[in-house]
């Protein structure tokens, strides 16, 4: 329950799951003159204005600013039903009474995926879920307001890249995105956006070739924080053989994580956990501060990453206890491996699958 009496609330939430019952809450807090809500569910049904008109009049009088953001999904007679929600959100209470403007970015194809949001963009994340921004459309037709000042993504600091967009919609100018997730390549259209960007996390299997992702890391000279697939790193780095690439990484990635390594053998059979771990040292060994391995490997692999990566500050290793088939204690192990190396200030927190270590230097 939310506390009646707040004057200002920004609620991050599953629209689908939780809608009802965060409508019924602001039902009864009179006191509000700020709301924003943010939708981070998957995907929604479309948004109704009029249900929020109605709620807006009889029971918050004092509002004057409402933002929102909700990506949905529909299957059928999607470009009548996505009008009608647009129209829901054209009344004279919306245009000329609050001048509260929205737009819709969407895809008319075998369903209509995609987002309705006010304007200007009022939150840190945003997601792209579009492969086209010719099907947006947005209520700021009025003639008397300067719409630059309201078709503003500057807020905009974590882009999700979920569908291939050719480039961005038009007013889409923002220098301000520091982390970018990509699930799938990003066209060169969009780089004119990286200046800023300091943490890339690629969750999947892109379609990008070692040279395609020099290109990027050219584009993103602020890039410091990495989260990649194994498969991924070796393929975007040619098997850890291109030197453009290598060079980049190892000159400015303080942060890297491994999410995966489920998918090693997919791409090359022959390349085992000792040749990746010792060519991850080589390349991140100079600049790498944090570094959090998903290699199921027995715990000896912290003896060569304590020799070589001397910058390191924080080490996380997966160690899933049936890996181990010596009768010595995984926390013996990294004993064993602390007192062969000048490491003297440390804690270390395991647990079945994992070592949590942290250094002081």
């Amino acid at each position: 329950t939310l506390p009646k009496t707040l004057k200002h609330l920004k609620l991050s939430y599953n629209e689908a799951r939780d809608g009802n019952a965060v409508r019924t809450s602001l039902s009864q807090m009179s006191q509000l003159t700020k709301l924003a809500l943010y939708d981070n569910g998957n995907y929604s049904i479309l948004p109704d204005g009029r249900k929020w008109e109605e709620l807006i009049k009889s029971s918050l009088p004092l509002l004057k600013t409402f933002q929102f953001c909700f990506y949905f999904l529909f299957y059928r007679n999607t470009l009548d039903n996505i009008n009608r929600a647009i129209s829901s959100f054209s009344t004279p209470f919306y245009l000329v009474e609050k001048y509260w403007f929205i737009r819709c970015d969407f895809n008319n194809q075998y369903s209509a995926l995609g987002a309705l949001y006010t304007l200007p963009f009022a939150f840190p994340k945003m997601r792209i879920d579009i492969n086209s921004c010719d099907m947006s459309t947005s209520t700021l037709v009025t003639s008397n307001i300067d719409k630059k000042q309201y078709e503003s993504y500057e807020k905009v600091e974590t882009l999700l890249y979920n569908e291939k967009c050719q480039r961005p919609c038009e007013a889409f100018l923002t220098f301000n995105i520091s982390r970018l997730v990509l699930n799938t390549r990003l066209p060169t259209s969009w780089y004119f956006l990286l200046n800023n960007l300091r943490h890339l996390k690629i969750r999947r299997h892109i379609v990008m070739s070692a040279t395609g992702f020099a290109n990027f890391l050219m584009n993103a000279p602020q890039l410091q924080s990495l989260t990649i697939l194994i498969s991924v790193l070796i393929k975007l780095t040619d098997s850890f053989t291109n030197k453009t690439v290598c060079d980049q990484l190892s000159k400015r990635i303080q942060s890297l994580t491994i999410s995966d390594t489920s998918s090693i053998h997919e791409y090359d059979q022959n390349m085992d956990e000792a040749y990746i771990l010792s060519s991850i040292v080589r390349i991140f060994g100079n600049t790498c501060e944090h570094l959090s391995l998903n290699l199921p490997t027995i715990p000896q692999t912290v003896l060569p990453i304590l020799r070589n990566m001397e910058q390191l500050r924080s080490l996380h290793i997966c160690y899933p206890y049936w890996r181990c088939k010596s009768n010595v204690s995984a926390t013996s192990w990294f004993q064993q491996s602390i007192l062969e190396t000048n490491v003297s200030d440390f804690f270390f927190s395991p647990d079945e699958r994992n070592f949590y270590v942290w250094f002081g230097k």
